[in-house]
């Protein structure tokens, strides 16, 4: 499966054992990341999902999809 995100959407990070995707597919804009690892500020995975949500263009891509393996959180 992730070989196939990978040519499929063209854009793939590895930092040590935590893989991280960014890609744009029509209208939507794709930010995955691991939540299994080390998301906390100050983190390399934080440093990505940051810059990749913060990168978005919301002319072209209005939907930002985010998908996790945990809840992040809830009220």
């Amino acid at each position: 499966m992730q070989g196939r995100i990978c040519s499929r959407f063209g854009s793939h990070l590895v930092f040590e054992d935590v893989s991280l995707y960014s890609a744009d597919y029509s209208m939507f804009h794709f930010c995955i990341a691991d939540n299994e690892h080390d998301w906390r500020e100050g983190s390399e995975q934080y440093s990505f999902i940051k810059h990749c949500l913060a990168s978005v263009d919301k002319q072209k891509q209005p939907w930002l999809i985010f998908p996790a393996h945990w809840v992040l959180g809830y009220s």
